[in-house]
């Protein structure tokens, strides 16, 4: 996490060794701050209900936050390609998180077969 000039700006790096012979259904980043709120960022190896990646930030501590919690966020995630950054995937939004609607992302961020061709073509 590194905030820069503004206390509403961070960035978050979260690289997932040996991505493709991951088993588990579900992995999550390790917790980090921006603006006094924690985030982490939660991705589906395996896929969701498609054939696709999903992807999400998420409040990961939602069940303690007190009702009518919110927060506005504009954020971006990427899944780089770290050998041609130029096939490279970044999508952005803006949303308003709540205690309830604590996570906001992609359930189709890139389809996973795309995913599995570029490893292959390492």
């Amino acid at each position: 996490m590194d905030g820069r000039n503004d206390v509403n700006r961070g960035e978050f790096t979260w690289k997932i060794s040996h991505f493709s012979e991951r088993d588990a259904t579900k992995l999550c980043s390790r917790a980090f701050t921006v603006s006094g709120c924690k985030w982490r960022i939660v991705v589906y190896p395996k896929g969701g209900a498609t054939k696709n990646l999903p992807l999400y930030l998420e409040v990961p501590d939602s069940g303690t936050l007190p009702n009518g919690w919110t927060r506005k966020a504009k954020f971006s995630l990427r899944v780089i390609d770290q050998f041609d950054n130029a096939r490279s995937v970044r999508k952005e939004w803006q949303h308003v998180f709540t205690a309830s609607e604590s996570h906001w992302g992609h359930s189709s961020f890139i389809p996973l077969t795309e995913l599995r061709n570029r490893m292959r073509d390492t």
